[in-house]
């Protein structure tokens, strides 16, 4: 019996120089857990191996003093300052626990949702660089293992967030041919992938508005109409010299009244006569006399204080017209041109017989 007790009593001692002196502890199983109610992250890891034993414990050579108790409130620190998305002071929690206890190593959950939050961090400023190294990082910790699949998911989410913005960026720098060329890349390497519809749809509005003035300058009319029903945004008033350039493909393809309607609208937000004139002027090479007559009458209209300068262009076209149809050996048309009409105004009639 003796023999027992003594036994028994060397087996205390042993245990208590190991909890109080510098010994490695040996108790398997125990770890500190994260707060408690934390929220999950985006990856949806924070807590995730919670229920799970590990071997943390066993690398701790706890100083004189400190118990495990204090190694578990360094931790919910640390998780707590994650959650709260104080990265910093997370960081640097981190960096003191370490140095407090030799050999001690944050759960891979733990130093997992560290790095993806800061990368997603990094990203939202546009420290693109140093999010892409940090992705690398995140690769390679985490990209074997238990936290592999989520590691997967959030590295195409980020690398899709971090594309999306340099095609923004290229977007609006106007720099149309190379983000279409970039979108294509991508699709190339990822069939999936649709950039959002706004971009696409201000993209090809980009594109189209700059393809008018080359297909005007190659007279390809047909195409400029075929433009404006694919995309008729680039024809609005707010861009005038396009909306010219489809008035002229009109009348060019044998829609003359569609044509005239179109350059009425233009003289009606024309800010001044001059401007008026510059659209009679483009219209008179496209558009038959019985078309011009009803645009002049409309400029006149609105610039009533220019009346007699825009009746003067009017009758330079119309000679101009009856010119052209002499030339043809249409004498019937001609004399109809010149023929009196009662559009001029008395006081120009008088100013034609001075001439």
């Amino acid at each position: 019996m003796k023999k027992n007790n003594r036994k028994t009593s060397t087996v205390r001692s042993w245990v208590t120089l190991i909890v109080a002196g510098g010994f490695p502890l040996y108790a398997a199983g125990a770890y500190a857990a994260p707060v408690a109610g934390q929220t999950r992250s985006a990856s949806d890891v924070l807590q995730s191996q919670q229920s799970q034993p590990n071997n943390v414990i066993s690398n701790i050579y706890t100083k004189k003093n400190h118990s495990l108790a204090t190694i578990d409130t360094a931790e919910q620190k640390i998780w707590a300052a994650i959650n709260g998305n104080h990265l910093r002071t997370a960081q640097v929690l981190m960096q003191r626990t370490t140095t407090q206890f030799p050999g001690w190593k944050p759960q891979p959950s733990m130093g997992f949702v560290l790095l993806e939050k800061t990368i997603w961090a990094e990203i939202r400023v546009g420290q693109a660089g140093l999010a892409r190294m940090n992705m690398q990082r995140l690769q390679t910790r985490y990209g074997q293992g238990a936290l592999a699949d989520k590691t997967h998911v959030s590295l195409v989410s980020m690398r899709n967030v971090l594309e999306e913005n340099r095609l923004w960026q290229l977007l609006g720098e106007g720099h149309l041919q190379a983000l279409q060329s970039a979108i294509q890349q991508i699709q190339s390497e990822d069939p999936g992938y649709q950039p959002p519809q706004k971009m696409l749809a201000m993209m090809h509005q980009g594109l189209a508005g700059r393809a008018v003035g080359k297909l005007e300058r190659k007279k390809a009319w047909p195409q400029i109409v075929a433009l404006h029903a694919q995309t008729p945004g680039v024809f609005t008033l707010a861009y005038s010299g396009n909306r010219q350039a489809w008035a002229e493909a009109l009348a060019a393809t044998g829609h003359p009244r569609r044509a005239t309607l179109v350059y009425i609208s233009l003289l009606q937000h024309s800010q001044h006569a001059v401007q008026a004139q510059s659209i009679l002027n483009q219209a008179a090479n496209q558009l038959p006399p019985q078309e011009m007559q009803v645009l002049y009458a409309r400029a006149q209209a609105q610039f009533p204080n220019h009346q007699q300068t825009l009746e003067a262009q009017h009758l330079q076209y119309v000679l101009m017209m009856a010119s052209r149809a002499h030339s043809a050996h249409q004498n019937a048309e001609a004399a109809a041109l010149v023929a009196p009409s009662p559009w001029p105004s008395a006081g120009y009639k008088r100013h034609l017989m001075r001439v």
